[in-house]
């Protein structure tokens, strides 16, 4: 695969080269077709670029609202619906709640 430079390069020396040689079209062709390809390949590559620069500002805007909530614990309720969900309800409810709210301490502290 020809580079942007090397096909510039081989352009400009396409265009300099002396109209009454007999190789001037060959070499004239190939230099049109290694550009027209670079580029192709370097409009591809700044797209991916440009995506990848817009989605790390859209990550870093979630994760800069995400850091200013506040912290918002479950429900006595809602550790009674896990129970229920996730099939724990044999597990004694004071038990289970006690449990979750460990939990919660923790990720509260590790999370400021």
């Amino acid at each position: 695969m020809t580079t942007l430079r090397e096909a510039a390069e081989m352009a400009l020396e396409a265009l300099i080269w002396p109209l009454l040689s007999s190789t001037w079209e060959a070499k004239h062709n190939a230099a049109i077709n290694a550009l027209r390809t670079a580029l192709e390949k370097q409009a591809k590559q700044d797209q991916t670029r440009d995506n990848l620069e817009r989605y790390t500002q859209e990550i870093r805007k979630v994760l800069s609202g995400a850091a200013k909530r506040e912290w918002q614990g479950l429900t006595d309720e809602e550790i009674g619906m896990l129970t229920i969900f996730d099939g724990l309800h044999h597990v004694e409810t004071p038990l289970l709640a006690e449990f979750a709210r460990t939990i919660e301490t923790a990720l509260k502290e590790k999370n400021g």
